[in-house]
């Protein structure tokens, strides 16, 4: 279901998640009712990934034209926060779209996400939209998902990098052209 048939308003939340998460309902909650103490609009758990036994690598910081041009031809170390800031909670610049809480309010607020972006880098607009508005991503690593990623973007010869390459360009353009 999408944002506009689900009729959420106000206070409620807004959940994104890719079909490969494992999350249940309870940890859904414990996330979303630790963000409404705190305050909070727009939050993220830490996403482990069972198969390469780590972290998913769900929180970073917002990309440059060289951190994201070395990721795209494979060198993505630049454009992680360390281990220890990506394991810890606290406030980061933006979350992989694979899961993603968002107070209703917030989304429609920001118009959502810009569906300009195909597939990548969405995650990333939307978060610097908020950021922009006044409303942070928070993490709650100390909360985890599995997420056992397929990672197709990184094949070079696949329409999933040409659309990552595609939205890339376009996140670039929109935010470092001036």
């Amino acid at each position: 279901m999408n944002f506009r048939e689900s009729n959420l308003t106000g206070n409620d939340w807004f959940v994104v998640c890719n079909p490969d998460i494992i999350a249940d309902g309870e940890k859904i909650a414990e996330l979303v009712g630790q963000a409404e103490a705190d305050g909070e609009k727009l939050v993220c758990p830490l996403l482990w990934n069972d198969v390469a036994r780590k972290y998913d690598d769900n929180i970073r910081p917002f990309p440059q034209f060289g951190t994201l041009a070395l990721s795209l031809i494979g060198f993505s170390g630049p454009s992680r926060y360390s281990d220890q800031m990506a394991t810890t909670s606290g406030y980061r610049d933006w979350a992989s779209g694979a899961f993603l809480a968002i107070r209703a309010d917030l989304y429609q607020y920001l118009n959502g996400f810009d569906e300009r972006y195909f597939m990548y880098m969405e995650d990333v607009d939307f978060c610097r939209r908020a950021r922009l508005t006044g409303h942070r991503l928070r993490s709650y690593t100390d909360i985890e998902f599995v997420h056992n990623a397929a990672r197709a973007n990184r094949q070079i010869i696949s329409k999933n990098f040409a659309y990552h390459l595609t939205s890339a360009a376009r996140y670039l353009v929109r935010n470092y052209a001036a």
